[in-house]
């Protein structure tokens, strides 16, 4: 059966979920939580629902108006910047600001300890989106690789070195481009800088991220790596820091003994100078010339006020570092405030930091969780430093036992994380069957939360919604064990339970084969066929593995910053190795 474009308006699809689902939840003698949960994750919910439905039809209007909003915070940001280039006038060490900033520089510092040219090179590798050069319709390693890649002026020499540091992948990819087309002996190609872009956000707002140089991604991806090892001996360890916010969330709603914090445009707000202040002189070196000075945004090219945007791939790192440390600081000067009231801390204490307010701090990105006690100081710093405060997902009100963090929404230690609906991009059967399957398998969690159980779903108006629409498409509804994708079918035993209430006897059957195996459908997406990797360039990225060993610094050629060159000059000199 043919189904029309019409069927498959993301918005008229969505719009339509909505109502059913506000229906559903209206009913009360299907909900086991008590009246006062059931309030609150309803209108929770009504407020979620479409928020993070894109109109199409505004796409441009929004990619406009985000990028326009960031010239303006990108024009803020001098301000702040010119505090510390003026001998941080107004944040001396006498004030609450400048004190704090000194402790936070310590911790900085602290935590990252030397770097090295070898662990850097070491780390180096492509990302898998998007750079300067490198469109997204192929982004594989083999067109990461093929020469010459584009970098600014400032990075041109990191490459340049790089190469002469790790041979093999160098001799890989001048074979490669000579198998790819005629030869050219360049390796990079120089750029201004990044390119600007949008993706979707929420329904009435797109986020603005940069598209970076190929060479200058490669050097910001081993940058990133060292910095991920050294937040991880420190307890920051990125991959298990989300379950961590999100248990401290649900601690937090029940306790009402700390704040989650979250910040507005955190990524491209955090100043350049006061990185510069933060951080080593060697370690901001490195960054540094990895970074992009200028942006070309709606057509003109702009110096760029903040340290880096989302698509640099040192951008998350060094806001999770700041903002910890900053956090840390502001706890300690809040206790020690407290416990020698009327005497100004700067006066009594070094800039040694206690155990006890590094544990009491929590950082991921801009998802800050630290004690209710310190809040009001770290919103006062903040402001100074030119961060805002995102009002509606911040909740340190001890009288609202409510927080979220790192997608975890928790009410008096209930889970209300609120469903929200991504329509169909696709108007293909296969692709709309497919949304089908993520969306049902994530509503049967969402009913499960809410009702305690999985019986409610046999009365639902958005699951008999759901299914009269995919039975227009699909013969068949498949169901598939639970350890299967999400997109493969209605999972485990409550999909079958779901698929036996609503399809109508049109099921998938499964069978136990005559060698003992159980047979089932399931859906498969065939991806775009991927030219296999380069035999000369997957060996030399073998060799680049972890079993390659250590390298001695000496060895190589090194990087030290030199602060007497200016802004325009790139930043490091070759340091003399004693053979």
């Amino acid at each position: 059966m043919k189904v029309s474009k019409k069927f498959f308006n993301p918005v008229a699809c969505s719009t339509k979920l909505a109502a059913a689902l506000t229906q559903d939840f209206s009913k009360d003698n299907y909900s086991v939580v008590s009246p006062e949960h059931t309030a609150w994750f309803r209108e929770y919910q009504n407020v979620n629902t479409l928020k993070k439905v894109e109109d199409a039809s505004q796409e441009s209007e929004l990619h406009n108006a985000a990028l326009a909003s960031f010239v303006a915070r990108n024009s803020d940001l001098r301000s702040v910047n010119s505090l510390f280039v003026s001998n941080r006038a107004g944040i001396d060490d006498s004030s609450i600001t400048g004190y704090i900033l000194r402790r936070a520089r310590h911790l900085v510092r602290w935590v990252l300890a030397d770097i090295t040219t070898e662990e850097v090179f070491d780390a180096c590798r492509h990302s898998n989106g998007v750079t300067r050069g490198v469109s997204f319709s192929d982004t594989s390693l083999n067109r990461k690789s093929l020469l010459p890649w584009t970098v600014t002026a400032r990075a041109s020499p990191v490459i340049q070195s790089y190469f002469e540091y790790d041979p093999s992948y160098a001799k890989a990819c001048f074979e490669f481009q000579a198998s790819y087309g005629p030869f050219r002996p360049e390796l990079t190609t120089i750029v201004d800088g990044s390119r600007a872009t949008t993706v979707p956000k929420r329904w009435d707002q797109r986020r603005m991220i940069c598209i970076e140089p190929t060479g200058n991604m490669y050097i910001q991806q081993g940058l990133m790596q060292v910095m991920y090892k050294r937040l991880k001996s420190h307890g920051l360890d990125v991959r298990t820091l989300p379950d961590k916010h999100r248990w401290l969330a649900f601690w937090s709603s029940v306790s009402g003994s700390d704040a989650t914090v979250d910040l507005s445009n955190a990524s491209d707000s955090v100043a350049y100078e006061l990185v510069r202040y933060l951080f080593s002189p060697k370690w901001f070196a490195w960054l540094d010339v990895a970074r992009c000075s200028t942006m070309e945004v709606l057509g003109e090219s702009i110096d760029v006020a903040s340290f880096a945007t989302m698509g640099n791939a040192t951008t998350f790192p060094v806001e999770t570092l700041v903002f910890w440390a900053i956090s840390v600081s502001v706890v300690e000067f809040t206790t020690l405030r407290q416990r020698y009231y009327g005497t100004k801390p700067w006066k009594i204490v070094s800039l040694l930091t206690h155990p006890s307010s590094r544990e009491a701090v929590s950082v991921f990105g801009d998802d800050i969780i630290l004690p209710r006690s310190a809040v009001p100081n770290l919103f006062f710093v903040l402001g100074q430093l030119g961060f805002t405060i995102n009002t509606g997902k911040s909740f340190y009100n001890p009288g609202l036992s409510f927080r979220e963090s790192c997608g975890g929404d928790f009410y008096h230690g209930r889970a209300v994380r609120p469903f929200f609906i991504k329509g169909p991009t696709t108007t293909s059967k296969i692709g709309f069957e497919a949304w089908f399957y993520i969306v049902a398998n994530s509503l049967l969690k969402t009913y499960s939360s809410y009702v305690g159980g999985v019986g409610y779903f046999y009365e639902s108006k958005a699951f008999e919604l759901l299914f009269s629409w995919l039975l227009k498409v699909t013969p068949l509804v498949k169901v598939v064990p639970s350890a299967f994708p999400e997109d493969s079918g209605l999972r485990g035993p409550e999909g079958l339970r779901l698929a036996k209430c609503y399809a109508r006897g049109r099921i998938s059957q499964v069978r136990y084969t005559e060698q003992g195996w159980i047979d089932f459908k399931y859906l498969k997406f065939r991806y775009k066929n991927r030219t296999p990797m380069f035999e000369a360039i997957a060996y030399a990225l073998w060799q680049k593995s972890d079993a390659r060993g250590d390298y001695i610094d000496s060895h190589w050629t090194d990087f030290l910053p030199d602060e007497r060159s200016s802004d325009s000059e790139f930043p490091f000199r070759k340091k003399k190795v004693n053979t």
